[in-house]
């Protein structure tokens, strides 16, 4: 199934804007433009004007020449390392979180994240951003269209799918890898609109949600899992089902996230998708299918929960409207609870907060993690792990004395088990939507005008004539 799926989206190939292609490629284009803008306003900023006078202090620069005084140049250089350490760690005393080898601070995820209202922090990343989005699906993916003469002669890119790459069987893609196309932030629309269709031809595009607790419940069989599943999977019948404006707006109302459903299997109350008790449960659920530990689920609790709040006092400093303000009296209340989870109370809190959470989660889905542990104990004597249909992955650091490496294999067992599992489901669907069409439509003489182009794992994008949408949507959902 997997092979006849990647083989046809390979004949198929991504339909691409050539001519955009070529302009967001270009060293002179807008998207080169925008670099150099964001590169320059760094450059232009109190900090990076006085981190370039410093640099001209020590530099051989002579303010006076034969001519009278000679305009300053520009030596400080965004992508110079030991500029941008001058720039972040000298001049705005931000402190390290990390240390590179030559034990100089780290401008790594972390970094950006922690700082990421500092000014010139928030345009650095910016900048990086931009430069990865123009080297990595501009540059790359036109190198790619130029030098393969089939892409170049239809412009439509087709990269080589396969499962072998990742070990746990998820299907990947190279030559370029279109699984890590940015679908969200401001810039992403800037790459994603090269993928585009002719004129009277749409793009849909289909996924599972949650797909990996959906995954867990089948594997394990675990009741409370398929009863939180079927529960949501029912409201969304009932939704397909109505007819009435009355009907429609009640089932809208009954609609379930399956993150919420499994909130009040554990503790028997009902939330909704805007409460930051979901992102807990969430948190804790991943956590367990990927083997986390207590530690780690309330460091990314806290975490969440600390930038949230400094995210919202920045917004209400930057209103306009009354309703995004807040009261001094909520100011200071959100300045004392970013104070206690910067205490060491606060990380004990949360890291007590995740202990709970994953106490009631390990009694309501006992089915679940008994199998994951007894999983865990199979591998650990085999050295091996099979998924459901018998794809292996070996584990060899359980041989290594080192306990901590055994953590590290324990949290490979059930990925290993769901995640190849799960990007097959996304095949399947798409190879049974397929198979409908035959079935119902061509060997009936009917042409469906409906492409298979692309799959990221569990989700999978139709390039079609817009007729046949409606058939389409109907179609791949039949076959999820």
């Amino acid at each position: 199934v997997m092979i006849y799926v990647m083989t046809e989206m390979e004949h198929n190939g991504i339909a691409v804007d050539i001519e955009y292609l070529k302009e967001i490629a270009s060293p002179i284009g807008p998207l080169a433009q925008r670099i150099r803008e964001t590169a320059n306003s760094l450059a232009l900023t109190k900090a990076g004007q006085l981190a370039n006078k410093m640099l001209l202090e020590k530099s051989s620069y002579q303010a006076r020449g034969l001519f009278g005084r000679a305009k300053e140049p520009q030596l400080w250089n965004i992508r110079d390392n030991k500029h941008l350490q001058l720039l972040f760690f000298d001049i705005l005393k931000l402190q390290p979180l990390a240390f590179k080898k030559d034990e100089s601070g780290s401008l790594n995820a972390k970094f950006k994240k922690v700082y990421r209202h500092t000014p010139e922090v928030k345009v650095f990343t910016s900048y990086e951003k931009l430069m990865k989005l123009k080297s990595a699906f501009a540059n790359a993916i036109y190198k790619y269209m130029i030098n393969h003469p089939d892409m170049r002669h239809d412009h439509r890119l087709r990269p080589i799918f396969g499962y072998l790459g990742v070990l746990t069987g998820r299907s990947s893609t190279t030559s370029p890898s279109t699984q890590q196309i940015p679908t969200h932030g401001p810039d992403a629309k800037i790459i994603k609109k090269q993928f585009k269709v002719i004129k009277y031809r749409v793009q849909l595009k289909s996924d599972y949600g949650a797909h990996e607790v959906r995954v867990s419940g089948n594997i394990t069989k675990d009741p409370a899992i398929c009863n939180a599943v079927d529960q949501v999977n029912a409201a969304f019948m009932k939704f397909r089902l109505a007819s009435t404006t009355e009907d429609i707006l009640k089932a809208v109302s009954e609609l379930v996230d399956l993150h919420c459903a499994n909130y009040f299997t554990f503790f028997e109350v009902k939330i909704d998708k805007k409460d930051p008790r979901r992102q807990d449960a969430k948190a804790a659920v991943f956590a367990v299918t990927y083997g986390s530990m207590a530690k780690s689920i309330g460091d990314k609790m806290l975490t969440e929960a600390l930038f949230a709040l400094e995210d919202k006092l920045v917004k209400a400093a930057n209103a306009t409207e009354d309703k995004d303000k807040l009261s001094e009296k909520e100011v200071k209340k959100i300045k004392k609870e970013i104070r206690f989870m910067r205490s060491e109370e606060g990380q004990q809190f949360y890291f007590q907060k995740a202990k709970d959470l994953l106490e009631v989660l390990y009694k309501k889905w006992s089915v679940l993690t008994k199998f994951i542990e007894k999983e865990q104990g199979k591998a650990a004597t085999n050295n091996v792990v099979f998924g459901p249909h018998g794809r292996p992955r070996h584990l060899w650091g359980y041989l290594h004395f080192d306990k901590f490496v055994h953590f590290a294999m324990n949290r490979r067992v059930f990925n290993s088990e769901g995640q190849g599992y799960a990007s097959d489901y996304g095949y399947t669907s798409i190879y049974l939507a397929k198979k409908l069409i035959w079935e119902l439509f061509e060997r009936r003489g009917y042409h469906v005008d409906i492409l298979k182009t692309n799959a990221v794992h569990d989700s999978s994008f139709n390039d079609l004539d817009f007729r046949f949408l409606p058939l389409a949507v109907y179609l791949q959902e039949a076959s999820m």
